[in-house]
């Protein structure tokens, strides 16, 4: 049949007086200003918009499952209407037949003055009956047509869907970086649904050498000097080496029917002789492969607490700080049953001897291994304590079960509910006490009490005890050790890592699935509907761990791992088989990791109080991290061509706001050590926020300040140095001098362009960014004078810096001076509390969060546009979809407005419906890390086999537990809300996770307790139940000829079963009845 295909004229298309086009650049004014310069006569304010449209069209075909549509505005060359990134153009229709429209704009050539060349509107459409179809923007009608009737055309119908699945996909990009991973599930589950054969997925691209890559560089660099690029490469989560997502995705319904694989170790690294040296005895109660953070009494406990709460909450933020909040620390004290407000810890304190934190892994935003470890003064009163806060615990929350289990011939208290949401064991053993949500760590804990792998008997912990025992007093002691990274790396964890992902890949699925199902009209679809209707893929819940998605109250949960983000510790969860890919992938990230880091090398960090400032009452605290002993293959290079420490040293008169300090050399055998400064300078700015962004307003620069006032200096100064420094810091490799050339004349030393990086580079980066460049130049390369101009170079001095002003400064201010203590290289950024370039950093960082809550108005506006949810339930969909809570990060409330019969999303803290209208920053605002952190110095030093790294920080001591620091849309939750719209079954009472309650290691299955009776939510592989042919989603109805109606009687009769070697359990499958053997283990 033929397609409908009609030029349609706009019936109306008028901009309005408020809103985003009455801002102070809104698009009538500059619609109006267009035409004044182009005819030289005033505009009238009744001027017909319709003179600016220069073609329309429309095309709509019917289809199945769908049909697809597009309208196209073209406006006059200069004349079309201002449309921000941040706007909404709504497709509405009277039937109510319009599904996942998307909207996008082509601008003119000044792409910066966002004037729309055209509009385009794509979107999936119900039927063949007649449409009524508006495009709307505010209060404006921008185009209206009505159709009698829509054709079919399947030839036409697949066009369209093409177009618009482009144009969908060029759409995800205005959500930024808030909920990536959801945004890939929509279009992964949209593709299915429309039978998009192939699609291309939201990943970051491979990176270039562009300043971005530059500065990543520099950054490991900097974390390999601290200890952290080891700990970062163990824990990665991507399959980059080979284990692709659409791999994965292709493998989730492989049988697991290989061994897995054997465990590639790294090298551990030689401990030399040392004296003998006395260790606490807490440490012989952790676990090898726990990281140990010992604190030793609750007050250290609480300082610790504050200064990684200050910084964002995990260790590695300690030297960087991360983007989102993620609130780790409430998530784990809420799920090991312990208080959340720090002071109610000190009753415990006159009982303890020792404290410490241990865990076996890292991984807090998924569900880590973690635990409390207490060694007592007086266990009776202290355990006491511990019952009362359990007590509590359970009392809080729902579903809460708890239980005295057997683990290793111990009776250990257990709290828990199915989800993990709350799992917490408490063991103890010989003046010790344990609080951790793993079942292995308890089972390692009563090992270590006959001395079975201690870390306190290990020679490599006594020998990192031994470095630091110069370090003074600390208020806290942190140590990975060897045995630590062989656990991240081995194929049980690196291979349900991968599971992890494909259970929260389902989870997000299904989510998406009933979003999808509600908006079409379908919500009574159960999972095999969805998977008939195409909303979900037929190898849904087909996964090598039997394990599934599924949805009970307003929680989705995964039936083996529970909720995201309170996940089955990963040294808790069964894994003796594995797929093919999963066996290959593994291979492929050892032998990477091992390329990447032959060695492991154990990492000591020392937190020690040094008082507070008697004039600013800040607190002043230092980390010690001593790497030791370090991998010489790896730090070689730098232990090459880092410099001797000496007092000597360069400097600027007037102290740069950020500045490092080192002496390097080109070999050991040589005697010329190189000094260098390199830092950004303080300066006032003159700055303007226009159209989205802060720009300075300094003529002939990059308009980024760390660039424009970035300086590196050296003395003696030679080229040859800056190319050996990009080489050691960029690649990692030994600098190869090239062949001798002849001096060369600026204007011809420059590098081809494919061979320069784009951008500009940040003031912390320009030694490699300059470097790098400079080791590729010839002096017959043509152009790029820009980076020639970068470089002074003369007998005595090298300088580097964008601006000539500021190395005209740097020549100007640079002195020779001797520092009182010496290091080999250090880095001091002094307050930026007070600084001149104070408002620049509040204006940026003002913007940066006013595009930030841009992003959160998309998201509940798609809700609305995409899965028609109804704006009293977008924001509660919006949190459910992404897990966590979504909040404005100015502060404000997102509200739904609606203005003369239009509607759209905007936060109480907007001044402007648009990030791109604002001209300057809220002056309420205030960067809340930028008060808490006041200076800055980090040292290092290096002898011949430990790496010492030495942060001090002087930091504003307010109580920060409860404020946190905003840094993205999305804070991540501990706990669903209650009121999440309910899509599944309801459960009258959760039964308590089956590890104690023998279910799970009897028979192996999981069970909860709904309204159609005990249901199994999870069968264990290669457990007696599933060898019997007990399957998910049976209802247990008796055992040995006994009822079961409730989740208490089934466990009352698994635990009194008699010492025989099997059961009979009857169940209901369907409509029909079975009674299967189940064969039990014998112990």
């Amino acid at each position: 049949m033929d397609n409908k295909t009609t030029s349609l004229p706009v019936r109306t298309f008028r901009f309005g007086s408020r809103g985003r086009y009455g801002a102070a650049f809104c698009g009538i004014l500059m619609f109006a200003a267009s035409a004044c310069a182009k005819t030289g006569e005033s505009d009238s304010p009744n001027r017909d918009p319709m003179a600016s449209i220069a073609a329309t069209a429309t095309e709509v075909v019917a289809g199945q499952p769908m049909g697809f549509g597009k309208i196209v505005l073209t406006f006059v060359d200069g004349e079309g209407p201002v449309i921000y990134p941040d706007q909404t153009i709504r497709v509405v229709d009277a039937e109510q037949r319009v599904f996942y429209p998307v909207v996008t704009y082509q601008y003119d050539k000044d792409e910066g003055a966002y004037q729309a060349s055209s509009i385009e509107a794509n979107f999936a459409l119900k039927g063949d009956g007649p449409l009524s179809i508006q495009l709307v923007h505010d209060q404006d009608v921008l185009f209206e047509e009505s159709l009698s009737s829509v054709k079919v055309s399947a030839q036409r119908v697949q066009k369209l869907r093409d177009q618009w699945w482009r144009a969908l996909q060029d759409d995800v990009a205005r959500f930024g970086q808030v909920g990536r991973a959801e945004l890939q599930a929509i279009l992964d589950t949209m593709a299915f649904r429309f039978g998009i054969p192939e699609h291309r997925r939201i990943e970051v691209q491979a990176k270039t050498m562009d300043s971005k890559s530059l500065e990543d560089q520099f950054e490991r660099a900097v974390k390999m000097l601290l200890g952290f690029e080891s700990v970062q490469l163990a824990i990665h989560k991507s399959t980059e080496t080979g284990g692709t997502a659409s791999n994965l995705r292709r493998d989730d319904a492989s049988n697991a029917d290989m061994p897995l694989p054997k465990r590639r170790t790294v090298r551990s690294l030689r401990i030399p002789d040392f004296p003998a040296t006395a260790v606490e005895a807490i440490s012989h109660r952790t676990p090898a492969e726990c990281f140990y953070v010992r604190t030793g009494s609750v007050n250290n406990y609480r300082h610790l607490r504050r200064l990684l709460v200050g910084w964002g909450g995990s260790l590695d933020d300690v030297v960087a700080t991360s983007v989102i909040e993620q609130s780790t620390r409430q998530k784990i004290e809420r799920q090991l049953g312990l208080p959340g407000d720090p002071d109610e810890l000190t009753p415990i304190e006159p009982h303890l001897s020792d404290l410490a934190l241990i865990g076996s892994d890292p991984f807090f935003d998924d569900g880590a291994a973690v635990g409390l470890l207490m060694q007592a003064k007086s266990t009776g009163p202290l355990k006491a304590i511990l019952q009362q806060w359990r007590d509590h615990a359970e009392s809080q929350t729902a579903g809460c079960n708890r239980q005295q289990v057997n683990i290793a011939g111990h009776a250990v208290d257990f709290l828990g509910t199915s989800d993990h949401l709350v799992r917490s064991f408490l063991a103890e053993d010989d003046g010790f006490l344990l609080i951790t949500n793993s079942k292995t760590l308890v089972q390692r804990f009563f090992e270590t009490g006959r001395g079975i792998d201690a870390l306190g008997k290990r020679k490599e912990f006594q020998y990192a005890k031994w470095k630091t025992r110069g370090s003074g007093q600390g208020y806290a002691f942190l140590y990975l050790g060897d045995p630590f990274f062989q656990n991240l790396i081995s194929p049980h964890y690196r291979i349900e890592m991968l599971r992890r992902e494909r259970a929260l890949n389902e989870i997000r699925q299904l989510k998406i699935a009933h979003l999808m199902a509600a908006g079409e009209g379908n919500s009574d679809l159960d999972d095999l509907g969805l998977i008939r209707e195409r909303y979900l893929p037929e190898t849904f819940g087909q996964r090598p761990d039997d394990a599934r998605a599924f949805q009970l109250e307003e929680v989705y949960q995964d039936s083996l791992r529970g909720v995201p983000g309170t996940f089955l510790p990963i040294p808790d969860v069964p894994l003796d088989r594995a797929t093919r890919m999963e066996v290959a992938t593994y291979q492929r990230f050892a032998s990477e990791y091992l390329r990447l880091w032959r060695r492991a090398d154990p990492v000591a960090v020392v937190f020690r109080d040094e008082g507070i400032d008697p004039g600013s009452q800040h607190l002043r605290t230092s980390l010690q991290i001593v790497i030791t002993p370090y991998a010489e293959d790896r730090y070689r290079l730098l232990r090459k061509h880092l410099g001797p420490a000496t007092s000597r040293a360069l400097i600027t008169s007037d102290p740069p706001l950020l500045y490092g300090q080192a002496t390097v050399r080109m070999s050991e055998r040589t005697n010329t050590s190189h000094h260098i400064l390199f830092g950004i300078r303080d300066d006032r700015l003159d700055f303007q926020i226009d159209r989205g962004k802060v720009r300075l307003d300094d003529a002939g620069t990059s308009g980024l300040y760390a660039s424009s006032r970035g300086f590196l200096a050296m003395r003696p100064g030679r080229l040859e140095v800056l190319k050996m420094l990009a080489s050691v810091l960029l690649k990692g490799e030994e600098y190869v001098a090239s062949k001798p050339a002849s001096a060369p004349k600026k204007s011809g030393m420059m590098p081809p362009p494919n061979l320069l990086p784009g951008g500009n580079p940040s003031g912390a980066s320009a030694i490699i960014y300059l470097g790098w460049a400079l080791s590729k130049m010839r002096p017959s390369d043509p152009g790029m004078m820009k980076y020639a101009s970068m470089v002074d170079l003369t007998n005595e001095n090298c300088i580097v810096g964008e601006s000539a002003d500021t190395r005209q400064w740097t020549r100007k201010q640079l002195v020779e001076t001797s520092n009182h203590e010496t290091h080999q290289a250090f880095l001091t950024m002094n307050p930026l509390h007070g600084s001149k370039v104070e408002p620049y950093i509040q204006a940026y960082t003002f913007m940066q969060a006013r595009h930030h809550s841009s992003q959160g108005a998309i998201w509940l506006d798609r809700m609305g546009s995409w899965f028609r949810v109804p704006e009293e339930s977008a924001k509660q969909r919006v949190q459910t979809l992404l897990g966590g809570d979504l909040v404005c990060p100015l502060g404000g409330e997102y509200i739904h407005q609606t203005r003369d019969g239009d509607s759209a999303w905007t936060s109480t803290r907007w001044e402007t419906d648009s990030a791109f209208d604002v001209t300057a920053a809220d002056p309420q605002w205030r960067f809340p890390f930028l008060d808490w952190l006041q200076a800055l110095r980090v040292e290092f030093d290096m002898s011949n086999n430990t790496l010492y790294a030495t942060v001090h920080l002087e930091v504003a001591d307010g109580d920060r537990d409860s404020a946190g620091i905003p840094r993205g849309v999305i804070t991540t939750t501990d706990l669903p809300s209650s009121t999440s719209p309910n899509h599944g079954l309801v459960s009258k009472n959760l039964t308590t996770p089956l590890e104690q309650v023998a279910t799970d290691w009897v028979l192996g299955v999981r069970a909860a307790e709904f309204d159609r009776g005990v249901v199994i939510t999870h069968v264990y592989p290669n457990s007696p139940a599933q060898r019997a042919g007990l399957r998910n989603e049976d209802i247990v109805l008796g055992v040995d000829g006994n009822d079961i109606t409730t989740s208490d009687q089934l466990r009352e009769f698994i635990r009194q079963l008699p010492d025989r070697s099997w059961c009979l359990v009857r169940i209901q499958r369907g409509s029909a009845v079975h009674r299967y053997r189940v064969h039990l283990p014998k112990d």
